[in-house]
């Protein structure tokens, strides 16, 4: 066994051994230190002693293999479960008849729902900085089913799978003086002509994220804006200052628990609370409802007023206090510099608290070290 060191260097050996000279338990490396058997009775201290060869162990007899077990004809009723992931390779041979997602426990915070620019579903990373997500290769919203979602942990994942299903299979409410603004759309920039913030509502109801919203009044009118999927609606000639808060429209979670009216500069009692019920809704675990059955008024009755806006919800917005009953778990989220959303800040979530946290900064770290220690092979190498 040879060791390299340097000069002036020192070893501590960790295990026993014979010493050609007596330099006690630790100290310079020398030609005369040999190793021995330590779970052996060397009979002395020397290092040309002899030991016995042990007889030699015969092997048993091998064991035949077994014939492989054949897997059983798979049920052609039950179907496939595949794993959502955005990160993950796309999905190929989906079969909506009887296949279906499994979202395991992950957050709304962590992973949305959305359509490519061909129709196809995608599972997407709200807070990639780059396009991250995982399509089904070939499925359409119109091919799936509240059932196709399995079984959902996540309440918040829930509303908004609901909220985007519903919008796409044409379930729920379509009120010709609303117009509903939604998020889930590759290569959707909706312009709205003629909307009348006095008359007119604007209703959240099938939007399908918790994040990264902004609402800028632009030289065009006032622009909201979703990402990571770039979809915008443009209401052509208004400006923030003239909505009239009561006519936001949002379903009970999305702001007394989310705070998506932070991104008109709003409080949560001057927006309006619509009922979810209807709404096509993947199902939860056993025991757990799915809230948003709630409705009340806004108390907002008056323009909003003030200059020009630009705000945000979802880690952009300033927010307000709320509480939060979001059990999804919390992860470190990153955003994307380049998104034209401002400088977005990465959000803690605990289980149960959604508010956001100052962003954790991970610097470079320099260490110098004036003492170090290895293990190798039962060989203690220090350097002091």
């Amino acid at each position: 066994m040879g060791i390299e060191y340097s000069p002036g260097g020192s070893v501590t050996i960790g295990f026993n051994g014979s010493q050609g000279t007596a330099i006690g338990n630790s100290g310079s490396l020398t030609s005369a230190l040999l190793f021995t058997d330590v779970n052996a009775n060397t009979g002395g201290t020397g290092g040309g002693h002899q030991h016995p060869e042990p007889d030699p162990v015969i092997d048993p007899d091998p064991i035949p293999p077994t014939d492989p077990v054949v897997d059983p004809t798979p049920n052609p009723g039950i179907g496939r479960v595949f794993a959502a992931n955005p990160a993950a390779a796309d999905i190929v041979g989906f079969n909506p008849a009887v296949d279906r997602l499994d979202f395991g426990d992950v957050s709304v915070h962590n992973l949305i729902v959305g359509k490519t620019s061909t129709g196809e579903v995608a599972i997407i990373n709200p807070w990639a900085w780059t396009p991250e997500f995982q399509i089904i290769r070939g499925v359409s919203f119109d091919d799936l089913t509240a059932a196709n979602f399995g079984i959902v942990q996540n309440e918040h994942l829930r509303q908004d799978i609901g909220g985007v299903l519903s919008w796409e299979l044409g379930l729920g409410a379509r009120n010709s003086n609303t117009v509903y603004v939604r998020s889930h759309e590759y290569g959707v920039q909706e312009r709205i002509e003629n909307f009348n913030p006095a008359t007119m509502k604007l209703s959240f109801l099938y939007y399908g994220t918790r994040e990264r919203l902004t609402v800028s009044d632009t030289a065009e009118g006032l622009l909201i804006a979703t990402q990571p999927t770039g979809q915008t609606l443009l209401l052509v000639g208004v400006t923030r200052s003239q909505l009239i808060p009561a006519n936001l429209e949002f379903h009970h979670d999305q702001v007394v628990e989310d705070r998506l009216e932070d991104a008109f500069g709003v409080t949560v009692e001057q927006v309006t609370v619509v009922s979810r019920t209807g709404l096509a809704t993947p199902q939860g675990p056993a025991g757990q409802i799915t809230d948003g059955h709630q409705s009340r008024p806004g108390n907002g009755l008056t323009p909003i007023g003030g200059g020009e806006f630009s705000g945000g919800a979802g880690g952009h917005g300033s927010g307000h206090d709320h509480g939060d009953h979001d059990h999804g778990g919390g992860m470190d989220h990153g955003s994307d510099p380049g998104d034209g959303m401002g400088e977005a800040l990465p959000i803690l979530r605990s289980p149960i608290q959604s508010r956001p946290h100052p962003p954790i900064l991970f610097l470079p770290l320099v260490l110098s070290l004036s003492r170090w220690e290895v293990i190798v092979g039962g060989m203690a190498l220090r350097r002091s």
